[in-house]
């Protein structure tokens, strides 16, 4: 349902408000081949990371839709170049603690960078930690 509506989101707005979706199309489409390629590469380094220590895992990644962009842009005051979630990096798995256990000794691989990649693994948000919890 969520990616239903980011679709029907995205169509609206284009006809919504055509010269802003122009204009954020054109700055997503400018980092997209290069965000592409860094998210597979991660991706990948990721997947080996779960295989070696034998965690049942997928790895899903996306780049941020337009209208969801035009949205963080118009509630916090900011231009495109202060936008650090253009992309995302998910890992899903039946069990956090799993999880947890195994990844904690590749902190190197993991590492985040305060206000650019969070690392929800040793800070998880309050939304995962409720639907990752519950059986």
């Amino acid at each position: 349902m969520g990616k239903l509506r980011g679709e029907l989101e995205d169509l609206a707005f284009r006809w919504v408000d055509p010269i802003t979706w122009e204009q954020l199309h054109e700055a997503v489409e400018a980092r997209r081949s290069e965000g592409e390629q860094f998210l597979a590469g991660v991706e990948g380094l990721l997947s080996e990371r779960l295989h070696e220590n034998n965690i049942k895992a997928r790895v899903e990644w996306r780049i941020k839709r337009l209208y969801s962009i035009h949205s963080k842009l118009v509630k916090s005051q900011t231009s495109i170049d202060q936008v650090y979630d253009l992309l995302a990096l998910r890992v899903v798995t039946s069990s956090v603690q799993e999880l947890y256990a195994r990844l904690r000794h590749h902190p190197q691989h993991l590492a985040s960078r305060p206000g650019r990649i969070k690392d929800f693994i040793a800070m998880p948000a309050p939304i995962c930690i409720s639907r990752c919890t519950q059986p």
